[in-house]
């Protein structure tokens, strides 16, 4: 949480945003351009993801500033995003992701012979995965997906062959990791940008294209290819062939707009944290309540200055002998307890069933089993999870 106490302005997050070009193929003479302009749009979706990142670590600045009793600020984060997040990783990435045989596209030419070596290679892809350790990096995987709303992985020849694989699965961070789209009609993907930021300050990247890969220095040089023939030329390295053929930088998005797991809920969340941290205020405050007098005199130190009372001390004053009686007393409101905290668990209820994230109460009896799981949001939650499993297996597929 800030510490200071100023309001603090959310941006306006609508997913991250799809970066295209307009030409029609990436070549070394045109790939500095569509570089520049894609690092642009990719450094706006950068601080959208930093921020996201953040807010699920529980960095929640309140959206109210206290202006009442500035000393009692307790500033609480509920922290719903780390829940939700937590649970979409149990429940949509929690099994490991396997292969399997569909059926042969012509049924009455093929062979059992035939049959049984696909199965064996499709048995044989899955063991290469497990040698990859693919089911901890689906993890990681999953978690940029949830958090910020896309991922990526790269595959690619290993060059230290092991003798277990033959290739290397990566997953890659979305803050130095991008696609690049033809702005036409059938959206092809022209390139994969992954880069890296040293610590003189010096940027790296690397752009594949289905037939090139280009290694270029802070997008000034391209640094791999065949060198100019002439050796007082002032053209640039050509890059290397790509031996796969295809970009091997696959981006997964969690939506079709892109966004994370608990985007659409920040507002609500942040009005959650607002009424708890408020809660949290209200019981300090009556724990550390202002009392006022009247009727007598405090006493003075030897400067005329009138000693105030230190707080669990006993108040020694002397009477002002008006007739009156002294009194002490708190200054206190009368705070609904019960109705504040039913309309907290109200709502930290409606953001876990508007993120599709079932709520982890105990039902009322007499219910059904079908029941109990529309209720508690387990129903919805699998309706989600398959329409999620069809747009995930095709970026799979790709990987």
């Amino acid at each position: 949480m800030s510490e200071d106490n100023e309001v603090f302005v959310y941006p306006e997050l609508t997913g991250r945003c799809r970066i295209y070009t307009d030409v029609a193929k990436i070549t070394s003479e045109n790939i500095f351009q569509v570089l520049e302009e894609a690092m642009t749009i990719h450094m706006k979706n950068v601080d959208d993801m930093v921020l996201l990142m953040r807010y699920e670590k529980g960095i929640q600045p309140l959206v109210r500033k206290k202006i009442i009793r500035k000393e009692v600020n307790i500033k609480v984060s509920d922290n719903l995003a780390n829940q939700i997040t937590e649970f979409k990783l149990g429940y949509v990435w929690g099994q490991p992701i396997t292969y399997v045989q569909r059926g042969n596209k012509d049924l009455k030419k093929s062979t059992e012979k035939e049959n049984d070596f696909q199965d064996d290679s499709i048995s044989m892809l899955n063991e290469l995965n497990d040698a990859e350790y693919a089911f901890s990096k689906d993890q990681e995987l999953g978690r940029f997906v949830e958090i910020t709303g896309v991922g990526y992985q790269f595959v690619d020849i290993k060059r230290n062959f092991d003798g277990l694989c033959p290739f290397d699965l990566v997953t890659l961070n979305p803050l130095f990791t991008f696609c690049i789209y033809r702005n036409s009609a059938l959206q092809e993907k022209l390139a994969g940008v992954t880069f890296c930021r040293t610590k003189n300050g010096t940027v790296y990247y690397t752009v594949f294209t289905p037939d090139t890969r280009y290694e270029i220095k802070d997008m000034r040089e391209i640094t791999n290819g065949e060198k100019p023939k002439n050796p007082w030329s002032f053209m640039q390295h050509s890059g290397e062939i790509n031996p796969l053929k295809m970009i091997p930088i696959v981006e997964f998005n969690r939506a079709t707009d892109r966004t994370g797991c608990f985007e659409r809920q920040i507002s609500d969340m942040n009005a959650l944290n607002v009424e708890v941290s408020d809660f949290a205020n209200a019981v300090a405050q009556t724990t550390q309540e202002v009392f006022f007098g009247v009727g007598f005199e405090l006493p003075k130190d030897d400067n005329g200055k009138t000693q105030a009372p230190v707080g669990g001390q006993w108040i020694i004053a002397n009477n002002t002998g008006n007739g009156g009686t002294p009194l002490l007393k708190a200054i206190s409101s009368t705070f609904d307890y019960s109705g504040v905290q039913e309309n907290i668990v109200s709502k930290r209820n409606t953001i876990l069933q508007r993120a599709y994230v079932p709520i982890q109460t105990d039902p009322g009896g007499g219910s059904t089993g079908s029941a109990m799981n529309m209720s508690s949001g387990w129903s919805a939650a699998e309706t989600v999870l398959a329409r999620k499993n069809r747009f995930y297996a095709v970026e799979k597929r790709k990987s």
